[in-house]
């Protein structure tokens, strides 16, 4: 019983210290999803497409493109 309450305060200690000095990070993305013919996607590549990367929502999340 001893050695399942040192397991649980070793992982309860773990995690702690993966919260507290952020070994565990989430990454903030724009996940764009194209579609070859799509007028919505060819207006957003025309208009916003060369700007985006400037912004300072792109510093922020980055766009991922897939189709």
């Amino acid at each position: 019983m001893r050695f399942y309450r040192f397991i649980a305060r070793a992982m309860l200690a773990l995690a702690l210290f993966a919260s507290l000095f952020g070994v565990a990070r989430a990454e903030t993305l724009l996940i764009m999803f194209d579609s070859e013919g799509c007028p919505y996607c060819e207006q957003w590549t025309e208009e916003i497409g060369p700007i985006y990367p400037k912004t300072e929502e792109a510093a922020i999340a980055p766009l991922l493109r897939m189709d």
